[in-house]
């Protein structure tokens, strides 16, 4: 099977290899690489059903020192079945290409609240809106490929 070009001018411009599972769970999942602002290097579930990526607050103290909580929205978002309240940030989020090249865009990040000593137990995200829908994307998953390209350079 030919594989879908890459480059300038065509559908997508880098790929990567994705992994079926997320730790434990018994479904097979999309699980990426991601780095936010060329510090956080972790994996992520796509999920299209996600108003927003998701990113554990533990992960997200890297940045924090970063970033003006005055400048973040407030919101509540359901995550498997649990409300949580958060911030929504713009976050540059990187998806490096082990062929062809890799993209980096403004991604708006949901970063939960936690209690005191509470642990975040679910999976990152890369969701829909202010990410996926940022971006052209396709699956191949006979080979485990996630294809993505800038949705500004097919004009």
């Amino acid at each position: 099977m030919p594989e879908l070009p890459l480059g300038p001018n065509e559908f997508v411009q880098g790929r990567m290899f994705y992994g079926d599972f997320w730790e434990d769970e018994t479904y097979a999942k999309i699980v990426v690489t991601i780095t936010y602002d060329n510090l956080i290097i972790t994996s992520a579930i796509l999920d299209t059903g996600a108003p927003w990526s998701v990113l554990n607050p533990a992960e997200f103290q890297v940045l924090a020192g970063q970033y003006d909580p005055s400048l973040a929205a407030h919101d509540f978002l359901n995550i498997r079945g649990q409300k949580y309240r958060g911030h929504i940030w713009r976050i540059p989020a990187t998806l490096e290409a082990g062929r062809g090249t890799g993209i980096t865009i403004e991604a708006s990040v949901f970063v939960p609240e936690l209690a005191d000593g509470e642990i975040w137990p679910h999976p990152n995200f890369i969701g829909l809106e202010g990410f996926l829908n940022r971006i052209r994307f396709a699956i191949d998953p006979e080979h485990n490929y996630f294809y993505f390209g800038s949705d500004q350079d097919l004009g």
